[in-house]
């Protein structure tokens, strides 16, 4: 973790702040920086130096003298650059950069940037919870449900640091995530003109807000996409077909390879008769899947179905290779004594432990994380702990949970409005709160946003 700095470990970075002492006298050098008009809060910094240097880095600092280290690359032609994202809202920020090799130093003439404040319809987040030692710290990349609906990000602190100004005509924005080569943001941007069954527009959104443009539309995309360490999208897909003169919505698994190809993975006609179903939808898709995620190692996919109560894991041969939840589970354990989860949504598989977000249904009217130990070769699970809040919090839709790589969890209460972090022994250790009815899309955590 890089406290108090937020840059990603991208070229050299020194640990030391300002000029070593065997370099006393820095020669000044120009710098340009490019601050976006559309997100204040992401720069740009490009500059050459004449020498060769060991180590090259950026300092910011506050106008309350916070100084943060960012570390830089040297691009192909020579010339160095740094982006900074995610810098605080509303502040006046110096920006020196710094280099040195054994013998000299070099300094940039000072530059200052001043961002701005987060918009009047962006609902106002309460940091109630911030155990400084014990947090993960870090980003999260979310949207808000409010209106307008919008991606945002949101820092250790309990504030907004980038947001995209959003525009006529769309719906609630659900999934956002970074791309893979991280400089990018994807999401699912709902366009309320469009008919349910052609789903949403799969977006790619450059850091600076300046580029957009459409990846991927009109295959009935909704809820949830993952993208492959290659660049292809998995995404969850409305299968339309007619079924006793009516037309139904099931689900699919497809994907969008980089060279532009379509794949569908998988299919729920193609593995459900929906006879069997007790209540089908044919509004919001008879079996409503709402998360999925991706193991590159094993080449499966994991999805949750939100009107069977159950997570299946289907290979991208199509091949379901076991069910979890519901009537038709591959997994059974007698001291249960009751259904694993309930019209759950996000999830998060780590080894053989799988963590629901279990929304419970309005007969149970409060929500809870549930996690339990999975054995594939003998079809047993084990509960090994629950987690809800006091007093309960109750998210009818959405919902997200993920364990962090400081093993701590990351839980969001979506249409609660509150996000907030469990230790082990489910302590909360950081938890934000948006106010007045604001609601939080599915969130994912990074250590970092600059590049």
């Amino acid at each position: 973790m890089e406290w108090p700095g937020t840059g990603m470990k991208i070229g050299s970075m020194s640990l030391v702040l300002g000029c070593s002492p065997a370099a006393q006298n820095p020669v000044e050098f120009e710098v340009r920086l490019d601050q976006s008009e559309v997100i204040s809060t992401v720069v740009e910094l490009t500059w050459e130096l004449d020498d060769a240097a060991d180590s090259v880095w950026v300092e910011v600092t506050d106008d309350s003298d916070n100084l943060t280290s960012y570390s830089t690359r040297q691009n192909d032609n020579g010339t160095w650059s740094a982006s900074i994202v995610g810098l605080k809202p509303g502040r006046l920020f110096s920006i020196e950069v710094l280099a040195e090799n054994e013998d000299d130093c070099w300094k940039s003439v000072p530059l200052t940037v001043e961002t701005e404040t987060p918009p009047y319809w962006l609902p106002e987040l309460s940091l109630e919870v911030h155990d400084t030692e014990r947090a993960a710290g870090g980003f999260l990349i979310t949207s808000l449900l409010a209106e307008p609906s919008t991606p945002v990000m949101i820092d250790e602190d309990g504030e907004y640091v980038w947001w995209y100004t959003p525009y006529d005509d769309v719906e609630k924005v659900i999934r956002v995530r970074m791309s893979q080569d991280e400089q990018h943001i994807l999401y699912l941007e709902p366009q309320l003109s469009t008919p349910l069954v052609n789903g949403r527009d799969l977006v790619r959104l450059s850091l600076d807000g300046r580029r957009k443009e459409k990846v991927w539309s009109g295959v009935g995309l909704h809820h949830d996409f993952v993208e492959h360490p290659d660049g292809t999208i998995g995404s969850i897909g409305y299968d339309s077909r007619d079924y006793n003169g009516s037309t139904v919505l099931g689900d699919r698994i497809i994907e969008l390879h980089p060279d532009g190809t379509e794949v569908e993975v998988w299919s729920a006609w193609d593995s459900l008769d929906p006879a069997t179903a007790a209540e089908m939808s044919h509004t919001l898709g008879w079996t409503h899947a709402n998360a999925i995620d991706y193991d590159p190692e094993e080449e499966v996919y994991w999805l949750s179905m939100h009107n069977f109560s159950a997570i299946w894991k289907i290979s991208r041969q199509g091949e379901v290779l076991w069910k979890l939840g519901g009537d038709d589970s591959d997994f059974a354990d007698e001291t249960i004594g009751e259904d694993l989860f309930l019209e759950q949504h996000q999830f998060d598989l780590s080894g053989d432990t799988i963590t629901v977000f279990d929304n419970g249904d309005s007969n149970r009217g409060a929500s809870r994380i549930v996690e339990y130990n999975l054995s594939e070769s003998s079809g047993s699970v084990e509960r090994t702990w629950s987690y809800q809040p006091d007093p309960a919090l109750f998210c009818y839709v959405l919902g997200d949970v993920d364990r962090m790589e400081n093993d701590h969890y990351r839980i969001t209460w979506s249409t609660a409005g509150r996000i907030e972090e469990i230790d082990t022994s489910q302590e909360v250790v950081w938890r934000v709160d948006a106010d007045l009815g604001g609601a939080f899309g599915y969130t994912t955590w990074r250590e970092s946003l600059s590049r």
